[in-house]
């Protein structure tokens, strides 16, 4: 009894330590941002692409094997599409959809595809509830698209 006391308190003071600088994040969304990393011509590969429901922000987060090029743009009100160029999904369960309906999220459907070419292209569509701006960032290999609740 004594342990998940502690371990309850040890969860509300992280929350309320993640919960500040989550404030500032959800400040200066910019309406279309492309990378300017600077990456190798080897082939990348999508590992991860998930969902995070935060307290000011909902964010999609797309993991790869090594930094990427990106782009993102909005295609009409509702909808964002991110590519990761010279990119491949390596597992076909990383294809799969995420419905993201059920949270009080502006995020409600995101669904990740290869469009195969000249160079492989990961393109993940992003469905929105109602428009609104959004704000990404790449830390390593680890790609942030934060959209405000």
């Amino acid at each position: 009894m004594r342990r998940s006391v502690k371990g309850a308190l040890f969860g509300v003071a992280m929350a309320a330590a993640v919960s500040l600088p989550l404030a500032t994040m959800a400040q200066d969304y910019d309406s279309e941002v492309d990378s300017d990393v600077a990456v190798s011509g080897a082939p990348r590969a999508m590992t991860l692409c998930g969902f995070r429901y935060m307290m000011d922000v909902s964010r999609v987060f797309i993991r790869t094997n090594d930094k990427v090029q990106y782009s993102v743009r909005k295609a009409g009100d509702r909808r964002v599409i991110v590519e990761l160029q010279n990119t491949r999904i390596p597992v076909y369960n990383n294809q799969r959809f995420l419905d993201t309906q059920y949270f009080n999220s502006p995020i409600k459907l995101i669904e990740p595809d290869v469009m195969e070419g000249g160079t492989p292209t990961v393109r993940i569509e992003i469905e929105l509830r109602r428009d609104v701006p959004y704000k990404t960032k790449q830390i390593d290999n680890e790609l942030w698209i934060d959209f405000p609740n």
